[in-house]
C-alpha cells in the first residue's frame, strides 16, 4: 500500500506577469502522492486558481525593488508571514519551490518541527543577482550566497531542475541528498501535426517580453533574419517591453512581417508552435524552460542560450542548437547556422524522441516519487 502524505507547497513572491503554470504543473505531479495539499503563495494582483483538491493560502506582500534595504524589508515581513502560517499548516512535508531559495526563516523551522523540507531549485539567486550591472550586486550576491549556503544544507532533499544544475551551480557538496525534478510535457496536447519546413513562420519567440528573456535582442536581430519580404516572424507572451519591441520593429521596417500575439492560452499554443519552425530562447537565465520542452513536443527547431538545464535538453546538432550569446548578432548567426544543417527534420524529431523518454507525466510521477520517498502509484 502508497504511502500518502499532507503536503505543504510553498512558492516564491511573484510578479503580476509572472506565470502560474509552471506550479500548475507540480501540484499535478504532487496530487499523485498526497492525501492533501497547502499552497501557501505570493503574487501580486492575486492568484487566479481554483483547484477544489488544494487549499490555497494567499500571503499579502509587497513587491519593491528599489532600493535594496527596503525590498529586503518586505522579504523579511513575507518570510514573517509565510512562517506563521506554516505553524498552523498541517504538513509532514513541505515542498518550496519557484523562487523560495531564499525563504530562510520557514526552512530553518519546518526542519526544527520535525517536518521533511524539499528544496526544489530552478537557479541559485546569488547567481543570478551576480549578473546585474549595480555596483551594490558583489555585495548582495554574497549574501544570497550566505542564505543559499544554510537553506540548501538545512533542506532534507535539494532538487534542482535538472542534472547539469548540480555542476553548474555549484551543488556537489550537496550529492548525497539530491534528486532532479523536472517537469512534463503533455505530449497528448503538445504534438507535431505539421512537417517543419511547412510552417508559415521562419523564427519565433515564447514567454514574457521582460529584459532578461532576452526579447529585445530576439526584436533586434528579426531586420537581419527577415531579408527576404516573404519571411515572417511571430512574437507570443506579453510583458512590460511590449512598446519597445513594437518600435524596433517599426524602426527595422519589418513591422508587417511580425505576428505580436500578446497573451495566449496554454490550451491553444499549439496551434501557435506547430506553424513556427525554429523557436528561439536567448534568455540570460532559466531553470527548465517549459516553452523548450513544449516547442520540442510540437517538432520546432530550438536555438537557445546553454544557461540553467538547457545542455540537458538542447544537444547541439543533435536535439536543437545552442547560441553563443544573447547578442542580436550571435541570434542571426545561430538561426542562419541552424537552417544550414543537412538534416534539420531529424534534429526535431531528435527532440520530440527525448520529450517522450524523460518528459512525460508518468516519467515526472516517478521522479518525484523518488524526491518524495514514495513509491510511484501502480499504473
Amino acid at each position: 500500500m502508497r504511502s500518502q502524505r499532507d503536503l505543504v507547497l510553498i512558492t516564491g513572491r511573484w510578479r503580476k506577469d509572472s506565470s502560474l503554470y509552471p506550479a500548475e504543473k507540480l501540484i499535478t505531479i504532487l496530487k499523485a502522492y498526497a492525501d492533501s495539499i497547502t499552497w501557501i503563495a505570493t503574487k501580486e494582483g492575486g492568484l487566479d486558481y481554483h483547484d477544489d483538491c488544494v487549499h490555497l493560502i494567499e500571503v499579502p506582500d509587497r513587491l519593491v525593488e528599489e532600493p535594496f534595504y527596503l525590498n529586503l524589508f518586505y522579504h523579511i515581513l513575507h518570510q514573517l508571514r509565510v512562517l506563521s502560517l506554516l505553524v498552523r499548516t498541517r504538513g509532514d512535508t513541505v515542498v518550496f519551490a519557484f523562487g523560495s531559495d531564499l525563504c530562510l526563516l520557514p526552512i530553518i523551522f519546518g526542519r526544527l518541527a520535525g517536518k521533511e523540507v524539499i528544496l526544489r531549485s530552478d537557479g541559485r539567486p546569488s547567481k543570478v543577482y551576480g549578473m546585474g550591472k549595480d555596483q551594490a550586486a558583489p555585495i548582495i550576491e554574497r549574501i544570497f550566497w550566505l542564505i543559499e549556503r544554510i537553506t540548501y544544507a538545512t533542506a532534507s532533499r535539494l532538487v534542482p531542475e535538472s542534472p547539469v544544475m548540480v555542476s553548474r551551480y555549484h551543488l556537489e557538496r550537496y550529492q548525497h541528498k539530491i534528486e532532479t525534478g523536472g517537469l512534463y510535457v503533455d505530449t497528448g496536447l503538445f504534438i507535431s501535426i505539421k512537417e517543419v519546413e511547412k510552417r508559415r513562420f521562419r523564427v519565433g519567440y515564447v514567454g514574457r517580453l521582460s529584459e532578461e528573456k532576452g526579447v529585445l535582442a530576439f526584436a533586434e536581430s528579426l531586420s537581419t533574419i527577415l531579408s527576404d519580404p516573404g519571411e515572417e516572424a511571430m512574437i507570443i507572451g506579453y510583458g512590460h517591453l511590449a512598446p519597445v519591441v513594437a518600435r524596433i520593429l517599426s524602426d527595422g521596417g519589418i513591422q508587417h512581417q511580425v505576428l505580436c500575439t500578446g497573451r495566449i492560452e496554454n490550451r491553444d499554443l499549439p496551434r501557435y508552435l506547430n506553424e513556427i519552425q525554429m523557436v528561439v530562447l536567448p534568455s540570460a537565465f532559466e531553470g527548465l524552460p517549459n516553452v523548450v520542452l513544449e516547442a520540442m513536443a510540437c517538432g520546432c527547431a530550438v536555438l537557445a542560450t546553454p544557461v540553467g538545464g538547457i545542455p540537458d535538453l538542447v544537444h547541439d546538432g543533435v536535439t536543437g542548437f545552442l547560441l553563443d550569446d544573447q547578442s542580436p548578432e550571435a541570434i542571426a548567426r545561430g538561426i542562419s547556422r541552424a537552417y544550414s544543417h543537412y538534416d534539420l527534420a531529424g534534429i526535431t524529431e531528435n527532440a520530440r524522441h527525448l520529450i517522450e523518454q524523460q518528459y512525460t507525466f508518468p516519467a515526472a510521477v516517478e521522479r518525484y516519487g523518488r524526491v518524495l520517498g514514495i513509491p510511484p502509484p501502480a499504473e
